[in-house]
């Protein structure tokens, strides 16, 4: 029985959250690794009673629920704890949670680019500066930065034509004054942020939430955020890539 879920109360759930309730509590390990249109299909209800199922109980949603059953004390004790379902179901989530035309838009404003950064610091050095390598190596000419004092100074110079694509592992609230001073400048920012960008935040022309910290129960990692910038990499390599746009 997952600890989380044995904490729910009971009484307070209708007919088809129980019927939910059951199917997870007696097939936790199985429901961790899910896609939720597996899940929806095995219990023959629609995304949108396993998502309200899951704020009934205090969570998010579906990922949310599986990064619950994910990290419940019994699975955790397993050897070389489901490293590799794990990963392959982040990027499964990943995947299927990117929006076609928002990849496409910004594969767009790198083409149309005048001057093209690519910024991340720390961890998020490692996907930026591999897509910095990649785009160089097929004559993309661009401009990594990789210090946060140089991505400021950068912004207050910006103008009409700049695009820049930041990769960050948390919504810090100093990024706000570079973004908007960039697009004071007529600049286009993409920010991929490995946690949710609150609202007061939200200046980037397109932010994809990474979900490389969602997970705090084990060590973080690049791997969403190199999926994306392999996915645009491989798009703006591809000749006829703005016929599809």
């Amino acid at each position: 029985m997952n600890e989380y879920l044995s904490t729910v109360d009971l009484s307070s759930l209708s007919e088809t959250d129980r019927r939910i309730y059951d199917y997870i509590q007696q097939n936790s390990s199985r429901t961790a690794w899910m896609t939720l249109e597996d899940l929806c299909h095995e219990l023959y209800v629609s995304n949108a009673s396993i998502v309200r199922f899951c704020q009934h109980i205090g969570l998010k949603g579906f990922n949310e629920l599986k990064y619950v059953l994910r990290s419940d004390r019994k699975e955790s004790r397993r050897p070389v704890y489901g490293i590799i379902p794990r990963q392959l179901a982040s990027l499964s989530d990943m995947c299927a949670s990117l929006n076609e035309e928002e990849i496409l838009k910004i594969c767009q404003l790198i083409r149309q680019a005048e001057s093209f950064y690519i910024y991340g610091r720390n961890l998020s050095a490692v996907p930026a500066g591999y897509m910095y390598d990649m785009l160089m190596s097929v004559d993309m000419p661009c401009i990594l930065i990789d210090w946060m004092d140089a991505l400021s100074a950068i912004s207050g110079s910006a103008r009409e034509g700049t695009v820049l694509l930041m990769i960050s592992d948390h919504a810090h609230k100093e990024y706000g004054p570079i973004i908007q001073s960039f697009k004071n400048h007529g600049a286009r920012v993409i920010w991929l942020c490995g946690s949710e960008v609150e609202s007061d935040l939200r200046f980037a022309d397109i932010v994809i939430q990474t979900d490389d910290q969602a997970d705090p129960h084990h060590s973080p990692g690049k791997i969403s955020a190199l999926l994306i910038v392999q996915i645009l990499i491989e798009l703006l390599s591809r000749k006829d890539v703005s016929a599809e746009e």
